[in-house]
Order: structure tokens, then C-alpha cells, then sequence
């Protein structure tokens, strides 16, 4: 019993020294008055893309978000209920 005590008190010790600090500097994502197809026409690419159904049923939203990059800047794009004639995407800047 000793035993086990032992490896399971290294094992959470292992672990807490670790573990990133809780004082480490937040990241922080800054607002672009930019669209998507604007980031698109100026040349950035799309390196990442994920999905997600908002809500159930006649109310749910389809949420696309893109991440994009050019010359090491990264952005990230969320299009809310990207139907062709009312798509409008919101961007923010992580550098």
C-alpha cells in the first residue's frame, strides 16, 4: 500500500512541475476590421479549418472558422451560418 502511495504522490508531483504555470502571459486575440474574403484577396492561405452546429433543430447555426496565415501572422475567421447570400465573417489576430 505504501508502495502505490509513493509512485501515485511522484506520479501528481511529476505532473505539477510539469504543468505550465498559472502565471504565464495570457494569449490574446486582437480584433480585425477585415473580412475573410479580404484576407483572401491580399494572399493569405488557409492552413486550418473546423466546423460546429450551434444549437438544435430550425434555430441551430453552422459555424465555419478558418485559420490563416501570411509571412508567419496568423488569423483566425469565424463565418456564422455561411449561407451564400448572407455570410459575414468575423477575424481576429493572434500576432
Amino acid at each position: 500500500m505504501m508502495k502505490i502511495l509513493s509512485k501515485s504522490v511522484f506520479l501528481i508531483a511529476t505532473f505539477l512541475i510539469a504543468s505550465p504555470s498559472l502565471s504565464q502571459e495570457p494569449t490574446t486575440w486582437k480584433p480585425v476590421k477585415r473580412s475573410l474574403t479580404s484576407f483572401l484577396d491580399d494572399g493569405w492561405r488557409i492552413v486550418n479549418t473546423n466546423d460546429m452546429q450551434w444549437g438544435e433543430g430550425m434555430g441551430s447555426q453552422l459555424i465555419v472558422f478558418f485559420v490563416l496565415e501570411k509571412g508567419g501572422k496568423y488569423v483566425r475567421c469565424e463565418v456564422v451560418d455561411p449561407n451564400i447570400n448572407k455570410a459575414i465573417s468575423t477575424c481576429l489576430a493572434l500576432n
